[in-house]
């Protein structure tokens, strides 16, 4: 009876506090583990971790290098919640403690890459480089690098070598060097680097992306069309796996799918520009031109200035037959020099088709300044030097362009455009001449 008058007298609050002490889990279940084991082996889950590794620095006898490992520790759970801001000033914690710790440079060198901060994450996986060389720090490194434009893709793809040499089953790695080769268009090599990943690990998502990427490039939509799946299954509900299956459904000409998947995608984002490229090509192609042309013009009303939006706009305005508001749509990259390689192509072609030879002329020079052996561009190049009526000029660089590997339709089309200014024997003499080599070089 006393006992129960007496609970009945202790705050309700005391009792909650006493009941979650006593439920609580302690901090090390294991007498063979202390603290400090368990935080520096990272022994626990994240949450947890945090506790820990803070307790683990009020042990006795730390040295300076045990306590940067716990403070390293600590800041890699916090990164790992995407507690990036606290991470770095565990970080720099441990560094204030041992300055020669690698796994705090490096730790450093990953908050400031995940920040898109190239630049300042190069000197810190450089100094995790010195103090201890790992597949992870080189690769970040070129990945850094890259990214930061202080190297090009081939020396990124040679230094992701070398970290695979240091460890082969690097997953990360593959896939980086895969989004490299992809950026340079090498898709058989790309291809083959998101195999690498996937073989090690099936579900890995982003390794299944870019293989899908890498087959769609390589005109094998039905296998791309299967690893976008398989991401999707991996990651689901993953926006950009979204866009990406509505691209390839386009392809493979069903249409009213690849809708479907752009208004998923736009429901997710529906601030995100490729989106409406999606949405505006898949109604294009449903026969809906004016729907589709109207989604991406209120698109760019909306929204910030966006190169693939206002790419895919010009493109399709252009295949209306408005090619004089598709120029003026691309015409800023001229003052900007924004535009990637496919700009300055579409606006060559622009140009060309609406007389405006001084901007084709000018197209023509940013494409040989991007790739100036590529078949594109000198086939530009001669097609605008035919409009100048510079017809040995044209005839001198379609030649290099066929030595290039300009493709037969294309020539063909370069055929079109000097018999349509009249030069009906000199483009029978071409391809007779061009024919010739082409037999003798068998």
């Amino acid at each position: 009876m006393l006992n129960d008058l007496m609970m009945r007298l202790v705050p309700a609050t005391l009792l909650a506090a006493a009941a979650s002490l006593a439920d609580a889990k302690p901090l090390i279940t294991n007498s063979e583990h202390t603290l400090v084991s368990v935080c520096t082996g990272y022994d626990d889950t994240n949450e947890r971790l945090l506790q820990i590794c803070a307790a683990a620095l009020n042990e006795p006898g730390l040295t300076a290098r045990k306590r940067a490992e716990i403070l390293t520790a600590h800041a890699d759970a916090l990164s790992w919640l995407d507690r990036d801001a606290e991470a770095r000033l565990k970080y720099e914690a441990a560094l204030k403690a041992d300055p020669l710790f690698a796994d705090a440079h490096e730790g450093l060198a990953w908050v400031a890459w995940v920040a898109d901060d190239y630049p300042a994450a190069i000197p810190h996986f450089e100094t995790a480089l010195d103090l201890q060389p790992s597949s992870d720090a080189l690769g970040g490194l070129a990945s850094s690098r890259f990214e930061a434009g202080v190297i090009a893709a081939q020396e990124a793809i040679t230094l992701y070598d070398a970290a695979l040499a240091i460890e082969p089953d690097n997953r990360w790695v593959w896939r980086q060097k895969g989004w490299a080769q992809l950026g340079e268009e090498w898709f058989e090599a790309a291809r083959d680097s998101f195999q690498s990943a996937v073989d090690l690990d099936d579900t890995d998502a982003a390794a299944l992306e870019g293989l899908s990427l890498s087959y769609y490039h390589l005109d094998d939509d039905a296998t791309a069309l299967k690893y976008i799946n398989a991401a999707m299954a991996a990651a689901p509900d993953t926006p950009g796996y979204v866009q990406r299956r509505s691209m390839i459904l386009l392809s493979l000409d069903r249409p009213a799918a690849a809708l479907r998947d752009a208004d998923t995608f736009l429901d997710m984002q529906p601030d995100n520009p490729i989106g409406y490229v999606r949405k505006g090509r898949a109604l294009v192609a449903l026969g809906r031109t004016m729907s589709g042309l109207t989604v991406m013009a209120e698109a760019r009303g909306r929204l910030p200035q966006d190169d693939d939006l206002d790419y895919w706009y010009a493109r399709l305005l252009s295949n209306d037959g408005q090619e004089h508001d598709a120029w003026h749509v691309m015409a800023h990259h001229f003052e900007e020099e924004t535009g990637d390689f496919w700009d300055y192509v579409l606006l060559a072609f622009l140009s060309v088709e609406t007389d405006r030879l001084e901007a084709a002329t000018q197209a023509v020079g940013h494409l040989h300044r991007l790739r100036p052996d590529d078949p594109f561009t000198q086939y530009w190049d001669a097609v605008t030097r035919v409009y100048l009526a510079d017809i040995e000029g044209a005839e001198e660089v379609i030649r290099r362009a066929v030595e290039h590997g300009l493709s037969d339709s294309m020539l063909g089309d370069f055929m079109e455009h000097m018999v349509g200014e009249g030069y009906y024997i000199r483009a029978a003499a071409l391809r007779l001449n061009l024919n010739k080599a082409a037999l003798a070089a068998q």
